[in-house]
């Protein structure tokens, strides 16, 4: 139906009033924001409680009533790890008969910063506790009214005699590790966060001296802050002061996929990755890193295992997701080292349930959750020797101050002890029957390796000459990092070619940047004498070589190998030699870097001498004399001999010859054979 005309007309004015109302509406100011709902919150609490000794929470209250109070309410202690899980989850069980404490405000001491503490004493003349225990305490902010304002539940750790039983070994491992930095052109870019989760776990470190903890960098890590500027150099500088009196965990340069480079035939490279990252530690923090434990990532397999141990890898730390769990959504955490399959390393898997107490953001609570747990884990079999190991993940946030206060705690403690991680491989038995096996969780081998295993190899057998080479040791130990992280298992596959043409474009540069003359003769005169030699240095920097010399009718009394720089253009050496015979005979050189591992170029010189040798000069004079002694001898002996012949040894004279009688007769000669000088005639008879 439609409105009247007269009514139209007198509504539309109405409806330009109601708009010009809700115009106005929209300029009044909102009311005033509603009053912060009120907060209670853990600053600190006692640790370990024994009997007669106080309980006291520390919190601070924001936004409180007047007529506020606090209640501390105790809870029975759960029977088991598992139980315990369940009360973070809100399920705390029944309430201590006389485990109710109420206290108002107004009657608290107030501390600091507007922080009030509350507690009671633990035993017979306060709350009675059944007891040891871990005791969770419900701590409630109520309102006049009773109602609860606010709460948060935190733990009671309840200790009575505990000599009789080891404590609990906890290993916690600190891991200093970033995504990486190295890029394949060779510039070091560290990822935004790198610097800041470092912060927090030197400010950890620093805040938790004679612990002893297990520090785990990861050498790439470490490099890659050393030159990156103040900030890195500063942490570097922490890590190192810490270094000092905490063992050091040796790691490879990167992660690494042993099944992986076993497949590519690269398993060298592990070598090659265990001692790069040693280096990185002994030069940039300047202690020995601590071998012998391997920390794995998520997956390893049954043939990386085999292999470890193949390679001395006879220990290690991995994460739960190492075992197959049969299907178990939580499987429990061993608590001794078990052996990671058939003929695998031993091992010790840690615990991540431990380590989110660090890293969820609960802060001191969280701090206090950790503490509670591992004595609960102790309660569970205080008589076995038993350890578990927290690894604080590199990637996570960390509230140092918070940290501290658990770490700190296990100073304090009776049921449980800080050990290094080593040490637990040495403390803690791993059974009557020797350590259990378990089944290692499939693993599928995600790099490919293969594409760069020959050019790979080539440039390792030379990249270390480079830096002697061009006389810079920081290139070479760049460039070979490149090559490390080449295989890594966080390297995309796509970006590997480009880590190790980076080398050989290093190489190529100085391939022929050294030359020798290609035909060489040269005559000698004398015995001792010089040779000259000719190099050309093309490239325009100063190089340093190395330059060998191999001839088997020469000596060189500098020696046979000539450490020699070369600037660019041509260097002539004149190379002191001394000749051993005359003669037609040549001479070989080769250059090569520093350490030989790069040749750059090899010719062959044509020697020949006119002189005579010593040895010739001495053989041709004792020859003479020889034979002058030999003929002096002969002719004194023969002359001799004439004189010393008796007179009866001569022919007698022929008698003359009688008057009358015929001619004399003729003597037949003597004949040579009988012819005797005196000396060798035979005696009178």
């Amino acid at each position: 139906m439609i409105a009247p005309r007269h009514t139209r007309l007198v509504a539309a004015p109405l409806v330009i009033l109601a708009a010009f109302v809700l115009g106005l509406g929209l300029a009044v100011p909102a009311p005033a924001s509603a009053q912060p709902a009120p907060t209670i919150e853990l600053v600190s609490q006692t640790t370990w409680v024994h009997p007669g000794e106080r309980f006291d929470v520390r919190t601070q209250l924001s936004a409180a009533p007047v007529d506020a109070s606090v209640r501390l309410v105790v809870h029975r202690a759960p029977g088991s790890r598992q139980d315990f899980r369940r009360t973070l989850d809100g399920e705390l069980g029944g309430v201590l008969a006389s485990g109710t404490v109420r206290q108002p405000i107004a009657e608290l001491p107030a501390g600091p910063g507007g922080t009030v503490t509350v507690g009671f004493v633990a035993g017979r003349s306060g709350v009675a506790l059944p007891g040891r225990g871990v005791y969770p305490v419900e701590v409630q902010l109520l309102a006049g009214d009773g109602s609860v304002l606010s709460s948060f539940v935190t733990y009671l750790t309840y200790l009575t005699a505990t000599d009789e039983f080891p404590p609990l070994s906890v290993a916690v491992v600190v891991d200093v590790a970033s995504s990486l930095a190295l890029q394949p052109d060779g510039s070091v870019v560290l990822p935004d966060d790198a610097l800041e989760r470092t912060q927090e776990r030197t400010d950890l470190l620093a805040d938790t001296r004679g612990v002893p903890l297990t520090v785990a960098p990861r050498p790439e890590t470490v490099e890659a802050l050393a030159v990156d500027g103040p900030q890195g150099v500063a942490q570097v500088a922490a890590l190192k002061e810490d270094a000092a009196s905490r063992p050091v965990l040796a790691r490879p340069y990167v992660d690494i996929d042993l099944s992986a480079l076993q497949r590519a035939g690269l398993i060298g490279e592990a070598n090659a990755q265990a001692t790069g990252g040693s280096n990185i530690i002994r030069s940039r923090l300047a202690t020995e890193p601590v071998g012998g434990v391997w920390l794995w990532g998520p997956t390893l397999g049954s043939e990386a295992a085999r292999l470890a141990v193949r390679l001395g890898l006879d220990k290690a730390l991995v994460p739960p997701s190492v075992i197959d769990d049969g299907g178990d959504d939580q499987p429990a955490v061993p608590t001794t080292p078990v052996r990671l399959g058939q003929g695998g390393p031993l091992a010790m898997v840690s615990d991540p349930q431990l380590a989110d107490h660090f890293t969820d953001g609960s802060g001191v609570l969280g701090a206090h959750q950790f503490v509670a747990e591992l004595t609960i884990a102790w309660l569970e079999a205080p008589a076995e020797p038993r350890a578990v190991v927290v690894h604080l993940p590199p990637d996570a946030d960390l509230d140092p101050a918070s940290a501290a206060v658990a770490v700190n705690a296990l100073a304090d403690g009776q049921a449980v002890q800080a050990v290094p991680l080593p040490q637990i491989f040495d403390t803690v038995p791993p059974g009557d029957g020797g350590p259990p096996t378990v089944t290692l969780a499939a693993h599928e081998v995600s790099e490919d390796l293969r594409p760069i295993a020959g050019s790979l190899t080539a440039a390792h057998e030379r990249v270390n000459g480079l830096g002697g080479l061009v006389g810079d040791p920081a290139l070479a130990s760049s460039l070979q990092q490149s090559l490390l992280v080449s295989t890594g298992t966080d390297t995309p596959d796509q970006q590997r070619p480009a880590y190790v043409d980076r080398v050989n474009t290093a190489l190529t540069t100085v391939s022929g940047a050294v030359t020798l003359p290609d035909k060489f003769r040269i005559t000698l005169t004398s015995r001792s004498s010089t040779i000259p030699i000719a190099l050309s240095n093309l490239s325009n920097q100063n190089l340093q070589v190395l330059v060998t010399l191999d001839s088997d009718q020469l000596e060189f009394p500098d020696g046979t190998v000539v450490p020699t720089t070369l600037e660019p253009g041509t260097t002539r050496l004149e190379v002191p030699v001394r000749v051993r015979t005359s003669g037609a005979f040549t001479l070989d050189v080769t250059v090569t870097s520093p350490d030989g591992s790069i040749v750059l170029d090899t010719s062959t010189f044509d020697v020949r001498s006119t002189a005579i040798s010593g040895v010739g000069l001495a053989l041709s004079i004792g020859a003479g004399l020889f034979l002058l002694v030999w003929w002096g001898r002969h002719w004194r002996n023969a002359r001799r001999s004439r004189h010393l012949m008796p007179p009866s040894a001569q022919p007698p004279e022929p008698p003359a010859p009688l008057a009358g009688a015929g001619p004399a007769p003729i003597r037949a000669p003597i004949p040579d054979h009988e012819y005797r000088p005196a000396h060798m005639a035979g005696h009178r008879r």
